[in-house]
């Protein structure tokens, strides 16, 4: 997938490449059982994909990780675990170097 650096919010461009269009990796949506919801796996479920995602990022040329929230409250959800939105959208997006911090703890 791919993203116009336009569109990338200011406080996530600072660490990602200067060309036209970025390369990312597109997480699909996480979802919890609503029976098991409040128990943090949505936070365990996307450490592990961000992880996934960083130590793939090399191979594949990716520079930033995107998620497409299904609501506000999802929105919310990624905003909280450092992701960044984009303007009028449910899209967030996270620059690379910061998926791979938190598999550096």
């Amino acid at each position: 997938m791919a993203v116009s650096q336009g569109e990338v919010p200011e406080a996530a461009r600072k660490h990602i490449p200067r060309y036209p269009l970025l390369s990312c990796t597109l997480i699909g949506r996480l979802a919890v059982a609503r029976d098991q919801q409040g128990q943090r796996l949505g936070s365990i479920l996307l450490a592990d994909a961000l992880q996934r995602a960083f130590e793939s990022a090399s191979t594949v040329g990716s520079s930033m990780v995107i998620v497409d929230a299904l609501d506000e409250a999802a929105a919310g959800f990624y905003a909280a675990h450092g992701f960044v939105r984009l303007p009028d959208s449910l899209r967030l997006v996270m620059p690379m170097r910061q998926a791979g911090r938190g598999s550096e703890r």
